[in-house]
Parts: structure tokens; sequence; C-alpha cells
């Protein structure tokens, strides 16, 4: 009976270490991490080689076999798993809050929209025309929102994040998704103009050839900003320029030291975006590109980087099958009428179209694969829960899976400008991994651990 009280008491105290789920992230008792005995994948195109991987205070230290495992090192029995780069997310909203209504455009319900206040000449303020290029994504940005911890689980350890808005809506950041404050997690703020053909809603500009007037207003008015200042400071005769918050934050962008990353999914969207950037001259890259396949060969020189969407459509018809056939309950189906079975030329052209759509764009990085195309992937407008199957559904229509591979790691590092740090497994860089169950990308492949910065 003692005993059984005994084991009884043993077991109460013990409960809360056993029955406690396991938190996110693993506790930082070491600054020291050992991958013993794992296949890696250093690189895309890199064969798999059976390696331990040393990662001390967020760097890669030590990679190879007959290592010696320091005796500090938190281990990772790793033999039966699989360790790659973690993924670069070339163009994101991840973690950023949607952006307060523009005060001229509150209304009650019932009402209608209040057109926003206007100056002298008739302009709406910069807010409310959605023209906003000194914002940054500091203050939206929330590292414990949802998405952080949704894509990391994905496989992204680092991301380029924009800020949300209408045509202009602000400079891009690099993000580390380890879930930390937010002043440990950005790496570097503005790093990029974000803009898109996103009209201002009640206010000039509001349609995309208003876009596209207003980019050449505010960018010529910038270049003449520029011409002033240098103007002024050689010469102090020169009366000095009157400042504007707009065309001050363009200066870097007139000047070709900030990219502006343009969204532009759509075809109508990409040569729009490049008729105004052999125009105005400056530094673009496409961004969330959906269409990009019949505009192949204005990217095959490399001029204009793109960033392709994680985004595919949904096959409806595929989907209504499955209801449909789930939905029998056992019941036999009915023999066809002569008259249910004929032809509907019109249905048949438009599933025709569908289907068509369909193909392109799930063929749309195999076929920039092949046109030899370098491109990225970005998670702007796909969900967490698509991004293994759509990277799946891509491969079955061309895409290689050292491509894909290198789509979301070495691809954009370099883009982003930090190949140095991260996008490979190398001694010296950013301690960035992903330890896989199974091969990456294969059905039924998960993450097992994520290593970010050096975090487990």
């Amino acid at each position: 009976m003692k005993k059984f009280l005994l084991s009884g008491f043993l077991m109460a105290a013990l409960w809360p270490l056993i029955a406690q789920p396991v938190s996110e992230d693993l506790p930082g008792i070491t600054g020291c991490i050992a991958l013993v005995n794992a296949t890696v994948v250093t690189a895309p195109g890199k064969t798999p080689e059976t390696a331990t991987v040393i990662v001390r205070d967020g760097v890669i230290t030590q990679i190879g076999n007959g290592i010696v495992i320091p005796p500090d090192a938190y281990k990772v029995v790793a033999d039966s798993l699989f360790v790659y780069p973690a993924f670069i997310d070339a163009f994101s909203s991840v973690g950023i809050k949607e952006p307060e209504r523009p005060q001229g455009g509150g209304q009650a319900a019932g009402q209608r929209p209040q057109r926003p206040a206007v100056d002298e000449d008739g302009n709406p303020s910069l807010e409310d025309a959605g023209i906003t290029p000194f914002i940054g994504v500091r203050p939206t940005f929330d590292p414990k929102d949802k998405s952080v911890s949704d894509w990391r689980a994905q496989g992204f350890a680092v991301a380029h994040v924009v800020p949300r808005g209408r045509m202009m809506p602000g400079k891009g950041a690099l993000i580390v998704l380890s879930g930390q404050k937010k002043d440990e997690v950005i790496w570097k703020e503005d790093v990029s103009l974000f803009s898109q053909f996103s009209g201002a809603g009640g206010a000039y500009p509001a349609t995309v050839i208003g876009v596209l007037a207003k980019w050449r207003e505010v960018y010529h008015n910038a270049e003449i900003l520029a011409a002033h200042q240098a103007t002024f400071e050689r010469n102090t005769m020169v009366a000095r320029p009157k400042y504007n918050k707009a065309h001050e934050a363009l200066l870097p962008v007139v000047q070709g030291k900030l990219p502006v990353f343009f969204r532009a999914p759509k075809i109508k969207d990409i040569s729009r975006a490049l008729e105004l950037q052999k125009d105005l001259g400056m530094k673009m890259v496409i961004a969330d590109a959906e269409q990009a396949w019949e505009l192949t060969n204005k990217f095959t020189s490399g001029n204009i980087p793109i960033v392709l969407s994680l985004k595919l459509p949904e096959d409806k018809g595929e989907k209504k099958s499955k209801s449909d056939a789930g939905g029998k309950g056992g019941v036999e189906d009915k023999p066809a009428s002569t008259e249910d079975v004929k032809s509907d030329p019109e249905k048949e052209a438009l599933e025709m179209r569908r289907t068509e759509s369909l193909l392109a764009h799930r063929s749309q990085a195999g076929k920039l694969e092949k046109a030899g195309v370098p491109f990225s992937f970005g998670t702007m407008s796909a969900k967490p829960g698509d991004f293994a199957g759509n990277i799946r559904l891509m491969m079955e229509y061309g895409l290689s899976f050292d491509k894909a591979l290198s789509a979301l790691t070495t691809q954009p590092a370099k883009l982003l400008g930090i190949e140095k740090y991260c996008g490979t497994i190398e001694a010296g860089k950013m301690a960035n991994m992903i330890v896989s169950t199974k091969p990456l990308f294969d059905k039924g492949a998960a993450s097992r651990y994520m290593v970010v910065e050096g975090q487990l």
C-alpha cells in the first residue's frame, strides 16, 4: 500500500512535466546546437551528404564528418532527418496589421463614403491619396502575429516584409521570423519601396491611369528636388528647397539606390509596370507575379528581377467533382438520358479556357526555368496551408527540385543582398535551417525542427 501511495505521489508530482504541451520554442539552455549525422543539402544543386552541423550563438561554426561535438551542445540525433537551408520570403506582408482607415474614409452604416478633404489645389493629403513612401514596416509589424509562426512552420526564416496600403504604401524591411521582440527581429529597414496599381478610392489617383500619372508626377518632382538640393549645397545664392516628405522619401529611388518592388499579379499589371520602369529608369522588381508566362522574353536579360507568387488558382471543377462523389451516400446513379449528355458548346469552351488557365498558372515557374529566367518566390498572396501542395504542383508541371529550392533560398538572398549571410548551409553563415522528416517537398514531409538564427 505504501509503495502504491508513493508511486501515486510521484506521478502526481511529475504530471505537469509529462502532460503539459511542449512549448513552440525549445528553452535556450545553451547557445550551442549539434545536429548529429543528418542528411544535409547545403545548397541547391548539391548532393545530399551525411554530416554533423554545429551551431553556436546563431552562426554555423562547423559542418562535416568526424567533428568533435562541444560538451555544452544541445544534441539532436538527426540520422533519420534531412537538413536544408531555411527559406527566404522575397515579398511578404507577414506580421503586418491592417492599416487604420484614413480619416476621410470613415462613414456610418448605410451612408455614402465621405470624400477626403482636399487642399486649395484640389489634392487630398498624401495619406488619403495612398502615397506614403515615408512609412516603414516598424509601426504595423507584430512579431507575435500568427502569420509569423505559420510561415515559419512552412520553412521560412527570413522575410522581406512591406507595409499594407494603396498606391505607394511605404518601405520594406528584412525580418527574421524568430518571433522575438520587434527590435530583435528587424534586421534592416528601408531596403525597398513598395508600390502597386491600387487607387485611393474617392480621391485622386483613383484609377490605374491615375496611378501611372501620379507616379510620373511624384518621381519627376523628386528628381527636381534632388537637383535643387545639389545646387543649393554648391551655391548659397539659391533659395532653400521646400520640404515635401513624399519627394524626400523618393530620393533614394531617383538616385538608383533603392529598388521599387512593384506588385503586378496580372499580365496587364506587369506590362504597365515595365513601361513605367522604361520611362523613368528606376530599379524595379516585378513582385507577386501570377501571369508572367506570356512575358518571359521581358525577363530573360535578368535586368528586371521577378518574384513569383506562391498562390495558384483553385481547381473548382476538381473540388466540385470530389464533393459530388462524396455526397452520393452509396446511392446508385441514375442512367443518364440522351438529353442529359447533349453537348453544350458554350460550357465546353468555358471548361477549356478554365483548364488552359490552370495549366498556364501551374507551369509558369517551369516555363521561366526553361527560358533561363532567374526568379524568387514570395508569399504575399498565398496561404501557409497551400504552400507545400502548390510547390509540388509546380514541380509536376515542369519546375525542377533544384530550381524550386533556389527560388526559396539562394535567389532571394541574392535579390535582397544578403547572400553573404544566408541562403546556404556554410560555416560562418547565419544558422537558418529546416530539419525535415522526409526529403523536402515529398508528400508527407514535415518540419521536425526549424533553426532560426540559431534558435531551435
